[in-house]
């Protein structure tokens, strides 16, 4: 099994050379690495890693490609992803540090299940110093050792946000990517990766932390600011700090329709089991019937109807989920 791994830089020199130290010093090293320069006229990131080649005698072939016109990070992922030439690809950022046995432990897992077409494990959370938070979010942890080597039902957590996942503890067969690459406009290349292949019921989890993930200031999708984690008052003050109340259920509905129109529409649509699709049809309607209850007054929202007090079991948090809506937040 050849092994690469692809890392879409942009103005990284500070850190891509310490990551690229953690891939050297794998117990499983990748046979190459590929770094994607986003960075425009900026040649600093070139620079780091042509001193990062120089200064050792690596175990990988390091392969850097500078993009002429910037391709943001799905587009950059893409096109280094069919650069590669690995049976398995690592999705890999440039600012966080793996720890010596993530690709083995990874790779050995896929090796395992012929069946699965990715897998995921999970990351210690740090500030940018590497030193980790003193508080990490279990729950996914939690959830994700139930289904430990189990692909089905799988769906259902990411359906419910019981898990998110994240693209830098992605491995991913290329033969997947290259049999269903829509990412499309409105969806993260991770969260295709990770609900496309537990929708077909081929993707497989590793409950363990190996990733070291820096969160600061210039972090794409999550920052020490606005990790809230499983705390709930942390969560609703977040909330509160947002002008329209319904924004993040705007936003799920359309990043949810966009996935959908996206599978549907791709050549893994025939391996999707119908009680999946079914599924991801009704967590569409469960966020429209959220939506609807919340243009309502208060003692309408008191009794919400009958498939939506389904949807909050099914696709929610239960009761809190509807306290939610009672309160407006």
């Amino acid at each position: 099994m050849k092994i690469s791994v692809i890392i879409a830089a942009y103005k990284g020199e500070k850190l891509i050379a310490e990551q690229l130290a953690s891939l050297a010093l794998q117990t499983r090293p990748p046979d190459e690495v590929l770094v994607g320069d986003d960075s425009g006229a900026d040649n600093k990131t070139s620079a780091a890693v042509e001193e990062f080649r120089n200064s050792r005698t690596l175990p990988f072939e390091l392969k850097y490609y500078h993009n002429p016109e910037q391709l943001g990070i799905n587009e950059n992922f893409h096109t280094l992803a069919m650069r590669a030439s690995g049976d398995v690809i690592f999705f890999c950022d440039q600012d966080d540090v793996w720890m010596p046995e993530k690709i083995k432990r990874l790779s050995d897992t896929l090796a395992n299940d012929p069946d699965a077409d990715a897998v995921c494990c999970f990351s210690v959370l740090t500030d940018g110093q590497l030193t980790p938070w003193l508080q990490q979010d279990d729950s996914e942890l939690a959830f994700a050792r139930n289904y430990k080597g189990k692909k089905e039902n799988l769906f259902s957590l990411f359906v419910s946000h019981k898990i998110c996942g994240a693209g830098h503890n992605i491995a991913v067969r290329k033969s997947m990517l290259e049999q269903q690459p829509i990412w499309g406009p409105r969806l993260f290349y991770d969260f295709w990766i990770l609900q496309s292949s537990a929708a077909a019921e081929k993707l497989l989890l590793v409950p363990e932390r190996l990733t070291f993930h820096r969160i600061h200031g210039k972090n794409r999708t999550l920052s020490e600011d606005t990790y809230v984690g499983s705390n709930i008052m942390k969560r609703f003050k977040s909330i509160n700090r947002q002008q329209d109340k319904n924004y993040e259920f705007s936003r799920l509905l359309k990043e949810r329709v966009s996935f959908l129109k996206n599978l549907e529409s791709s050549p893994l649509a025939a391996q999707i089991p119908r009680k999946n699709m079914e599924l991801l049809h009704f967590a569409t309607l469960y966020l429209l019937y959220r939506l609807a209850l919340r243009k309502k007054n208060f003692f309408c929202r008191l009794m919400p109807p009958p498939s939506l007090i389904r949807g909050y079991f099914l696709c929610g948090n239960k009761w809190r989920s509807w306290l939610r809506d009672l309160a407006g937040k």
